[in-house]
This record gives C-alpha cells, structure tokens and sequence, in this order.
C-alpha cells in the first residue's frame, strides 16, 4: 500500500491473494501508518470486487466489512486504465527492482525482517525520484495528521463462503473434509 501523497510504503510479504489475507494486508498498513486514509484507490482484484465497474462496483462482502469498520472511502480503478494506478504499480517495480535484486534470503522470517528494515532505512528514507522528497518526512510533517483514527475495536476477519455437503455428510474447507 502507498500512501498518495508522501509515498510512504507499505509492504508485507504474502502467499497469494485470497480475501482473507488481502484484508489483513490492510490492516496491518493501517496500524504501521497509524491511521487510516480517507479514500483507497483499489485495482480491480477478486480479493476486493464482485464486478469491476467504475459507476456501480460490487464489492467482496468482506472487503466492503472492513471498508465500513475503517470507514474509508473505496475509489475503484477504471477497468483497463493502467494508468490510474501508476503510484501502486511504480512502487512494485520500485520493490522487485530494489529490494530483491541481488539479495539472499535464508528463510520467511530473513525475508520479512530484511523487507521490513528495507522498507524504514532505504524505501521511505530516500529522496523519491517524482516528489524530490524523503517519504518519511512528508508523511511526519504534512500527511499523518490527515489520516483518520483506528477503531478503538479491532476488526476480526470473517470469511462467508457456500459449501456443499457431501454424500457422507462431509463439507470441504480449502481442500480438506469436516
């Protein structure tokens, strides 16, 4: 996540996309920021959207849960308009590009602590080549009184899915028999 104005990032190392994880993504951002952005410009993932529409999106029931909880405003990207999400996407060209190039990790963890000090002492700590300044700075001087509060309740994540049950009574739960 990248916070528009500053260019403060945030970045966390994940398996895969699934609704779950996405919306713990967010939650984790918003704790590290210390608040919450007033509006979040989301691609067009299935992790966030139902039916990728501009004027009448249709949202993942949990993603939009979270977004009423955090009370932050959904602006969905344009189907087809890459250039609407050209913060987001330099700043992963920016991570693979930086980050990853050249280095070994010897485990998750390796990864996760070397991203996270990668991220406070190099990536928010650099002079950004479009703003000409330092993230870290922007963000404590200008944006981080303009981000909302955290809930004073902290947000469970609860998935609802549809499940057949068997013909011997059981369902399956990501690929495995209850």
């Amino acid at each position: 996540m990248r916070l528009s104005y500053s260019r403060l990032d945030y970045y966390e190392i994940v398996n895969d996309q699934r609704v779950e994880i996405f919306l713990m993504c967010h939650i984790n951002a918003f704790r590290d920021f210390g608040g919450v952005p007033k509006l979040v410009k989301i691609d067009n993932l299935k992790a966030a959207m139902v039916e990728a529409n501009f004027y009448e999106p249709v949202y993942q029931r949990a993603y939009k849960t979270l977004n009423e909880h955090y009370a932050f405003e959904i602006i969905p990207c344009r189907v087809r308009k890459p250039q609407e999400k050209g913060k987001v996407e330099a700043g992963i060209k920016y991570v693979k590009g930086n980050f990853f190039k050249r280095r070994e990790f010897k485990s998750r963890e390796d990864v996760e602590e070397q991203l996270r000090d990668w991220v406070k002492y190099k990536c928010n700590s650099r002079i950004h080549g479009t703003t000409k300044k330092i993230p870290q700075e922007v963000f404590a001087n200008e944006e981080r009184r303009l981000l909302k509060e955290l809930p004073l309740e902290a947000y469970t994540i609860s998935i609802l899915a549809k499940r057949k049950v068997c013909k011997d009574c059981h369902i399956t739960v990501e690929g495995s028999y209850y």
